[in-house]
């Protein structure tokens, strides 16, 4: 247990440096390598434990500690155009940890390549759901494709890319991890 709180902590932490690794954006939604830790905590811990890994991050970011992307407080959430990506990962990390709870096990290459996969995709259109529906909210005056244009398509790149290295890599250190854990 003092070993997976460990790994949570040091997972939140991991998010929370990652903050300062941004590229400014359009709409005040900077393209960040947070949402990416937070579905590889999720793989890696577990649901449980990679959720609060997250949950970490984010009362700490709440306190006032300025992770969310270079922002502070809970007003970021509650206000800011990126609070709906914010909640988006603590539901992402939970749900890519509870689609490999007992896959990793099986220790089929194949099969661990196919399921760290989709949760990475599966996490990824998470995060994008919650942040494309604050964006809306907060923004009624859009139109949906206009909100897509400014909240899912310009990062489309940039997530391929991040997807398509967080999967080997998650994949890699998954076994190693859990082994350490148990």
């Amino acid at each position: 247990m003092s070993k997976k709180l460990t790994f949570a902590a040091l997972f939140s932490a991991l998010i929370c440096a990652s903050s300062f690794i941004q590229i400014p954006f359009i709409a005040g939604i900077p393209l960040v390598l947070q949402d990416v830790l937070c579905i590889i905590a999720g793989i890696v811990l577990g649901p449980m434990y990679g959720t609060l890994s997250v949950l970490i991050f984010l009362f700490l970011g709440c306190l006032g500690l300025p992770v969310f992307s270079g922002k502070a407080g809970i007003s970021v959430i509650l206000q800011g155009p990126t609070g709906g990506f914010l909640i988006g990962y603590l539901v992402a990390a939970f749900v890519a940890g509870l689609i490999l709870l007992f896959v990793w096990k099986k220790q089929n290459n194949i099969v661990l390549w196919i399921f760290v996969s989709i949760a990475v995709i599966i996490s990824t259109i998470i995060i994008y759901a919650f942040g494309i529906f604050r964006f809306s909210v907060l923004f009624p005056a859009n139109s949906f494709a206009e909100n897509l244009t400014i909240v899912l398509i310009p990062f489309l790149p940039g997530t391929l890319v991040k997807s398509a290295i967080a999967i080997p890599f998650a994949k890699k250190i998954l076994p190693t991890v859990k082994n350490y854990l148990e």
